[in-house]
């Protein structure tokens, strides 16, 4: 099982989006049952965040998760057309991962 290099790809695409130090807009903000921030993120110009990083295969549909379910179609449109992670057969979902794999910090 991998996750390497998914992770970083998707974060140098989410930094060609929205550059360090750019302004945003959270909607719908609320906290998980963990107390992490859930939030859809907006650039100035309206561009959801979210949606495009799931229509582009950058990253996924958390099915968890209560009011996510408006992103399903754009998951199922990118593993469709395979874009990013969804063209690798070895991707796992990162869910699958952490639960999978047990870590130790030294």
């Amino acid at each position: 099982m991998k996750q390497i290099p998914w992770g970083e790809i998707s974060r140098n695409r989410l930094n060609e989006i929205i550059p360090v130090d750019s302004y945003i807009q959270l909607k719908n903000v609320s906290l998980d049952i963990y107390g992490r921030t859930l939030a859809e993120v907006f650039t100035i110009d309206g561009l959801n965040i979210n949606e495009k990083m799931i229509r582009e295969g950058y990253c996924c549909f958390y099915p968890f998760q209560n009011g996510c379910y408006h992103y399903r179609p754009l998951e199922d449109q990118a593993k469709e057309e395979n874009l990013n992670f969804w063209n690798d057969p070895d991707f796992v979902l990162p869910w699958d991962f952490r639960r999978n794999n047990t870590w130790t910090k030294f």
